[in-house]
């Protein structure tokens, strides 16, 4: 099987951990403006019994980094102050 025809290698390597420096201004800019992972597809246990081997390994390793790096929570913003 190649890495082309296995979609959970194309999300790991498009999706790869990035280590930002936050003491400096430049890493923290940086992890701020960065684009947001691509979503990741959930398989229910049926569809995950019919990946190969090599599929599930990758699976379960995106699934791992996924699970691990949540999106930031984004509160909603604060009522305007009133008179």
């Amino acid at each position: 099987m190649t890495a082309a025809s296995n979609p959970w290698a194309v999300w790991l390597r498009h999706n790869e951990p990035t280590r930002y420096n936050l003491a400096t201004k430049q890493g923290w800019d940086a992890f701020v403006h960065t684009a947001a992972r691509t979503p990741l597809q959930q398989l229910n246990r049926a569809e995950m019994t019919r990946l190969s081997t090599y599929e599930l390994e990758d699976y379960n390793d995106a699934r791992g980094l996924w699970n691990a790096n949540p999106r930031p929570c984004r509160p909603p913003s604060s009522p305007a102050p009133t008179a």
